[in-house]
């Protein structure tokens, strides 16, 4: 079977604005808490503390050198901001609510503020000419934003290979991706997986066939949630850059393992019986009464399905289901290379210990 996540303003404020010829808002940012801003999974430290203007998330206009590659000039004559960036500049007026960018107006949620000699503009302004997806935690006061740098990574120790999502879709699930060798893009439009703080590909560059030449090999994450991780595994000759054939563990389980699971005298009996080898048989849970209904016949494949590579051994693991909410054991598969794919060598069983 296949079983497929602000008090002190009045005064200081009115003085400040008069002598300035602007909006100032100090109080208003000293009675918000310092809220923290992560940028592609990383915490970061800004030039100036963010704050909520009436529910908008504010921060100084530096953050874009974190976001985009720009350069930022003050003029300290018209407490002017002049922002170039991608070919296209544009000048930021502390009190404005609208700015012109690359032939677009901007309608800014909060007019540009002068915090203690920064800029300070909407979050949301900076993510969006900068192309970055942006998310508020207002639980954790955590402001969220991924950049496009986000969805490319690089193997360890090979610079020359990345690996870059081709299509990122909701929830931050990837289709397709394209593997970059020496600035080369090849696309592999089948892989798709999970792309996010939680979880993301795992690249390594290994002699996963004993020639004594090193593999490419990508692990996702394809689904996880209670009950539920999983993984595929793709593995990709570095020469001729085409992937190798792996067996699955479907195929695997229906060539090789034979199971039942059954309910007599009081006990709930698992059976395995991997090919050539002997039957393994363990008692999974006891009852009184009425046998329980809720056991499949056999044992399930499918909901929990890691793979990971040891010292260029690739192996499986999958957890065997003997209910929707009960797993009797792992079956490990080991693999070996032999003729152009990857064919399951070694298959054992460990039923868990209660």
């Amino acid at each position: 079977m296949n079983w497929k996540r602000i008090a002190l303003a009045g005064v200081i404020t009115t003085l400040l604005s008069t002598v300035h010829g602007f909006p100032h808002h100090e109080a208003s940012a000293a009675e918000n808490k310092t809220i923290q801003v992560n940028i592609d999974d990383e915490q970061v430290r800004l030039t100036a503390s963010s704050y909520l203007e009436r529910g908008t998330v504010m921060v100084p206009i530096t953050m874009l050198h974190k976001l985009s590659k720009a350069q930022i000039q003050w003029n300290n004559a018209s407490k002017t901001v002049t922002v170039q960036m991608n070919g296209q500049s544009f000048v930021l007026n502390p009190g404005v609510a609208k700015v012109s960018y690359a032939g677009k107006l901007y309608n800014l949620k909060e007019k540009v503020q002068l915090i203690n000699h920064r800029v300070m503009v909407p979050a949301s302004f900076l993510s969006e000419i900068s192309d970055s997806s942006m998310r508020f935690d207002k639980m954790d006061q955590i402001l969220y934003l991924t950049t496009n740098r986000y969805y490319t990574m690089t193997a360890p120790q090979h610079g020359e290979i990345q690996l870059q999502a081709a299509q990122v879709n909701k929830y931050d699930y990837v289709k397709g991706m394209n593997l970059i060798i020496n600035g080369e893009s090849h696309p592999f439009t089948s892989w798709e997986g999970m792309w996010n703080w939680s979880y993301k590909p795992d690249i390594y560059v290994e002699d996963l066939t004993n020639d004594g030449r090193e593999e490419l090999a990508v692990i996702n994450t394809l689904g996880y949630g209670t009950g539920l991780m999983e993984k595929d595994v793709h593995i990709v000759n570095l020469h001729n850059h085409k992937e190798i054939p792996i067996e699955s563990f479907e195929d695997i389980i229906k060539e090789q393992i034979d199971s039942s699971i059954t309910t007599q005298d009081g006990k709930v009996t698992v059976s395995l019986k991997i090919k050539e080898q002997e039957e393994i048989k363990h008692v999974l849970e006891e009852y009184t009464g009425n046998p329980p209904d809720y056991f499949y016949s056999e044992l399930g494949f499918g909901a929990i399905v890691y793979y990971f590579i040891d010292n260029g051994q690739l192996s499986a693991r999958l957890g065997a289901s003997a209910s929707t909410v009960t797993f009797s054991g792992d079956v490990i598969i080991d693999y070996k290379y032999e003729g152009g794919r990857f064919l399951a060598d070694k298959v054992s069983y460990t039923p868990y210990q209660k």
